[in-house]
């Protein structure tokens, strides 16, 4: 007897699709069968006809407990809970180092803020934002070895004190990646062009979110991932290029692929969403994010790159915060707010893309789940419906149609740019570990039930093979 039956669903892989029963023991999936072959049994059964089950999505890329300016983003409660109301069942969250903290300081800061709070699993990269010193450097070995083997450069604020590192710092923290088995992750964008470029949009009288896209024109990050494509090779490490916005991008991701060189290329459920013409609406500002939202034709490149696999993941870069801090932290080209509150809404804008024709449910389940799972050392304990894996399963209603209003969201918020729109599929439950943690946009799940996930960068992943 199993604890619970998901009975006659759609089961989605990343090559298939399969009409079956799923069965749950505890927190983990303990047998798979044809509906119509053996009939299995449980103490609750769920009936999933007309419905897809799909594992429970990763969003590699969120920002819980984060300080900007006078801003603070919201907690893993309310990011936890809104990403499982929104099909989401594990999340990586970024800890910051700053100053002359050790990277380790960054990672206990962050679990301690997790204790008690997280409604799913979580994992952790660490940020660096501090003086890149011969200290931190020394440091990596340590971080790595407590599960947390991804570190972020922001290429973006090299110029600025306290967050410098340059392609010195790049190259010193690749060459410990490599040396150490971890993998460097990287915002690209030119900070010296990006700068120059505000300034003179400034001196022009150029002042509005709808000129950001002009300071930061998309060869910017074509050129910041040229060189940071260069590096990585060089010094032998796996590279995961956060938050790509431009359909070089995905050309340069193709390329690097062909020749097997252990690349991984991420975009957001935003840029796949708006493109920039948006921001130039009465209420653009809300639309800001580093590298900012492209045009129609980068939009149409990053869904073939999902489509053809050049692009691996599909993240949120999540921030949730108060309009009135979020107002606070300045109004001028260089010092414009970033960030958007989108955990919630990423499987939304994936299954939108399915309903198009633009990727296949299996193409969403991929980039969703697997990928994010085997580039980050969590496969098969997560992002794949199989036995032995953890029963973190979304039943996902084809036909749902559903408004977004803002007073249904989870996050800790007070606006959204998601607010009003519509969507025709939309999960209806989420099992975290094998419990029904929200049911039609319910929440009934455990705060404090989310555990930290230690992860090692795999074998095949070091190598291009995944």
């Amino acid at each position: 007897m199993f604890d619970l039956l998901i009975r006659g669903g759609q089961v989605v892989g990343p090559d298939h699709v399969t009409r079956a029963d799923v069965a749950i023991k505890g927190e983990r999936i303990a047998a798979i069968a044809a509906t119509d072959g053996e009939r299995l049994s449980a103490d609750r059964t769920i009936d999933a006809s007309g419905l897809f089950v799909i594992p429970g999505g990763i969003d590699p890329h969120v920002h819980f407990n984060l300080d900007y300016g006078p801003a603070h983003s919201h907690d893993y409660e309310y990011g936890t809970t809104a990403a499982a109301a929104g099909g989401t069942t594990t999340v990586i969250n970024f800890a910051m180092q700053f100053g002359t903290e050790t990277p380790l300081d960054g990672v206990r800061r962050s679990l301690e803020e997790a204790k008690g709070k997280a409604v799913t699993d979580f994992g952790l990269h660490v940020a660096l934002a501090g003086e890149f010193t011969p200290e931190l450097i020394a440091g990596l070995p340590d971080l790595f070895a407590a599960g947390v083997p991804s570190v972020k450069i922001y290429m973006i604020y090299g110029t600025k004190p306290g967050w410098v590192g340059g392609d010195g710092g790049l190259w010193a923290v690749m060459s410990a990646a490599r040396q150490h088995n971890g993998m460097v992750m990287v915002h690209c964008e030119n900070a010296s062009i990006v700068n120059y470029l505000t300034q003179e949009a400034m001196r022009a009288g150029k002042n509005t979110p709808c000129d950001v896209e002009q300071t930061r024109p998309y060869w910017v990050e074509e050129e910041a991932m040229r060189r940071t494509f260069f590096l990585a090779e060089k010094a032998g490490c796996p590279l995961y290029i956060v938050h790509t916005s431009i359909k070089e991008g995905v050309a340069l991701m193709r390329e690097a692929k062909s020749r097997h060189l252990p690349f991984y290329i991420e975009t957001l459920s935003t840029y796949l969403h708006f493109t920039d013409d948006r921001t130039c609406e009465p209420d653009g500002g809300l639309f800001i994010n580093f590298p900012p939202m492209r045009f129609e034709e980068d939009q149409a490149a990053l869904w073939k790159g999902i489509a053809d696999e050049d692009v691996y993941s599909v993240g949120t870069d999540d921030f949730a915060v108060k309009f009135k801090d979020r107002q606070a932290i300045g109004s001028t080209l260089d010092s414009i707010p970033v960030g958007v509150a989108g955990v919630e809404l990423r499987v939304a804008v994936l299954l939108a893309g399915v309903r198009a024709g633009k990727i296949s449910m299996s193409d969403l389940v991929r980039v969703n789940s697997v990928n994010p799972a085997k580039i980050f050392g969590l496969y098969p304990k997560k992002g794949v419906i199989a036995a032995g894996s953890d029963a973190d399963i979304v039943l996902v209603d084809p036909k749902r149609e559903k408004r977004v209003l803002l007073k249904d969201l989870h996050s800790d918020t007070d606006y959204s740019i998601w607010d009003g729109l519509s969507f025709t599929g939309y999960p209806v439950m989420t099992l975290v570990k094998g419990k029904v943690t929200v049911e039609n946009d319910k929440f009934i799940g455990e705060k404090g039930a989310g555990r930290f996930l230690p992860r090692t960068v795999p074998d095949p992943i070091r190598h291009g093979r995944i």
